[in-house]
């Protein structure tokens, strides 16, 4: 558990460096994994209305993607490597 949160904090601090070094035409892409389904109204409910807005506050600079009801251990790993490949 550890691990993956160190690895998802990497992400987050990569991709908010990303947005202010990227040019312009650029979209910026960010993936979102969720451990249960968006509807739980809990954990995950938050971080999507968070996800929400972000897309409300950087309209076409950015793109997101989200992935639910993941496992943590391999299956968090393979979900990570399939938004990698993505792009």
């Amino acid at each position: 558990m550890r691990k993956l949160l160190i690895a998802a904090t990497a992400v987050v601090l990569t991709a908010g460096a990303s947005l202010f070094g990227a040019s312009a035409a650029e979209k910026l892409k960010v993936g979102f994994i969720y451990l249960g389904p968006v509807g739980d109204f809990g954990w995950t409910y938050q971080h999507e209305l968070a996800r929400q807005a972000l897309v409300k506050e950087f309209g076409d600079k950015i793109e997101t993607t989200y992935l639910e009801n993941v496992s943590e251990g391999p299956d968090a790993e393979r979900s990570i490597e399939q938004l990698v490949r993505a792009g």
